[in-house]
């Protein structure tokens, strides 16, 4: 009641005031209103209202370009974080072949009709713009979809039992988790995208172990009453050995019966090593022979006792019966078997192709590598070991590339100064040989098509079973091909002339000089290759007492190694 009270005498006090100045009153709200629709109806389009927001920052009075900029620098730095489970992993949009509508949003942004400009005070008003209007990629989003579907899978983990120092210990299995690609595609093509980061849940389909903890339980008690089991092992002087339950316990390992279920078994590695040091106990050590060779033949041996050694094999499945066979005797007999002596070869060459010959065959067999070597004047001596064996050319193939090059410099089909990638081919070719280039080899072969190639090749002596060039896989060839090719460019039956001279300085100054060169007393002109574990050395040597060309295949072996047998070879033929 005293509000009502007060109110009526405020209304009296006020409301003589306001029949006073009614007019200037309603003139003045007239022009307030006029003021403002002029201010609205005059708003540039192309600018943003005062209390526009683009995400969470102000944009108002931003233009249309500059919304587009903002737009576009948002977009690059959003992400989408896909989880399943406990696993997630955070993408660019941009990786999802996502497009983002910018100028679309900024218009929307924009957006401020006649209509709206004739109410007062929307000026006020705050648009806002959070979601991104976006297009998909189809091929990229499943791309993308398929990796992220492989990082949040997650397989199951099978229960284990560890037997380490004689110790056993059980690991627990632990279900795993399956995302398809199909349902990343589905879930994020059926979603909207904030500026900043995107946090998308995916469903996930539950993977069981193989191996449960049920069944690795009953493996370990399986593995306990073996270890309790007592087993003597028994010399033929009657000398006992028992095993210590850790010993037996390192002899055990878990792996997988036919029918994937988890069964125990013998760890052979650790069961040979017992017995091998039970031989060390009991055996008795072979002597040593001492055998002399010369040129691939023995000629002298030495005589040397034979020893004894444990009958492993037999012991080794007399011991898995009695972990495994419960009728089995636990008291097992060791039976010694005579071993012959050791041999130590010394082995020599003479100064003979027939010596020549002997080493190489004996490199090749004992090492992964093949050999071709023959003189190209004096007294022609000529070897080979496994020189017809196909492997990997690696880079020497270049000098088959090479080859073809001439002839189609010969058939003016190039010329040398025709432009190649960012030389010419003269460059191409040198590049190619001098610092082993494959862009330029690469692109010789596409321009020549590896066919043709290896027809060129094969009509000029190259055998047809064994080497090709090829425009996609990796080259393959010989030491006899290679030493082929060798030949005829240093007797100029292949390869003459001008080509010839400019083919060999190349050769010459080849950067890779640690093989044959190294190992050589004479001018080497070489062309090397090295591919993952290959090592080759292809080359024509101008000794002092002789020239030769060789090829040396190498597998797992060193430069070092190439540069040994080239220094035994010369050693051999001109000592």
């Amino acid at each position: 009641m005293k509000i009502l009270r007060r109110g009526r005498l405020l209304w009296g006090r006020v409301a003589p005031w306001l029949r006073r100045y009614k007019i200037p009153l309603l003139l003045a709200g007239g022009a307030l209103l006029v003021f403002v629709l002029t201010v609205q109806l005059l708003h540039p389009e192309g600018q943003a209202l005062p209390r526009a927001k683009l995400a969470d920052q102000n944009v108002g009075g931003a233009t249309y370009d500059e919304l587009v900029e903002g737009i576009k620098t948002g977009f690059r730095e959003t992400e989408v974080a896909v989880s399943a489970g406990e696993k997630s992993k955070a993408v660019p949009l941009s990786q999802l072949g996502a497009s983002v509508e910018a100028e679309n949003m900024a218009r929307n942004l924009l957006a401020y009709p006649l209509w709206q400009r004739l109410i007062p005070l929307t000026i006020l008003r705050q648009p806002q713009v959070h979601e991104l209007e976006m297009t998909l990629n189809q091929e990229q989003l499943e791309e993308a979809s398929n990796a992220t579907a492989e990082e949040l899978s997650v397989p199951a983990t099978d229960a284990r039992l560890t037997i380490s120092e004689g110790e056993l210990s059980t690991t627990p299995a632990k279900a795993g988790q399956a995302v398809t690609t199909e349902t990343v595609v589905e879930t994020l093509s059926g979603s909207a995208f904030y500026f900043g980061m995107t946090t998308i849940e995916v469903a996930a389909e539950e993977r069981a172990p193989m191996v449960s903890d049920e069944a690795i339980a009953a493996i370990r008690d399986q593995a306990e009453e073996i270890i309790r089991r007592q087993i003597v092992i028994v010399a033929e002087d009657g000398t006992e050995f028992i095993p210590e339950p850790a010993d037996i316990a390192s002899w055990l390992t878990v792996s997988t019966s036919e029918e994937n279920e988890p069964e125990l078994a013998i760890d052979q590695e650790q069961l040979s090593a017992y017995i091998d040091e039970l031989n060390a106990s009991v055996g008795v050590r072979p002597g040593t022979a001492v055998a002399t060779v010369v040129d691939g033949e023995e000629t002298t041996r030495t005589s040397a006792p034979s020893g004894l050694a444990i009958a492993a094999d037999e012991l080794s499945e007399a011991i898995r019966g009695a972990l495994f066979d419960e009728s089995a005797s636990t008291r097992l007999a060791i039976r010694m078997v005579e071993v012959p002596p050791t041999i130590e070869y010394n082995r020599s060459y003479t100064s003979s192709q027939k010596g020549l010959r002997a080493y190489v065959e004996y490199v090749a067999s004992s090492e992964n590598i093949r050999i071709a070597v023959s003189q190209t004047g004096g007294k022609r001596w000529s070897a080979a070991g496994r020189a017809d064996e196909q492997t990997i050319a690696a880079s020497t193939y270049k000098l088959y590339v090479a080859y073809m090059l001439f002839k189609q410099v010969a058939d003016n089909k190039l010329e040398w100064s025709d432009e190649v990638l960012d030389t010419d081919v003269a460059g191409c070719l040198e590049r190619m040989i001098v610092v082993s280039d494959n862009a330029c080899a690469e692109e010789f072969i596409e321009m020549f098509g590896g066919k043709a190639i290896n027809e060129y090749l094969y009509a000029n002596g190259i055998s047809r079973n064994t080497t090709l060039i090829s425009e996609e896989g990796v080259a393959k060839t010989t030491a006899s091909d290679l030493a082929v090719l060798l030949r005829g460019l240093e007797n100029g039956s292949m390869i003459k002339g001008n080509d010839r001279s400019r083919l060999l300085n190349m050769m010459e100054h080849q950067r890779y000089r640690a093989g044959v060169p190294a190992g050589s007393g004479g001018d080497v002109y070489d062309k090397v290759g090295f591919l993952w574990e290959y090592l080759n050395d292809a080359a024509i040597v101008r000794h002092p007492k002789g020239s030769y060309v060789i090829a040396v295949l190498s597998k797992d072996a060193s430069w070092g190694k190439i540069a040994e047998i080239t220094r035994q070879i010369e050693q051999i033929m001109y000592s």
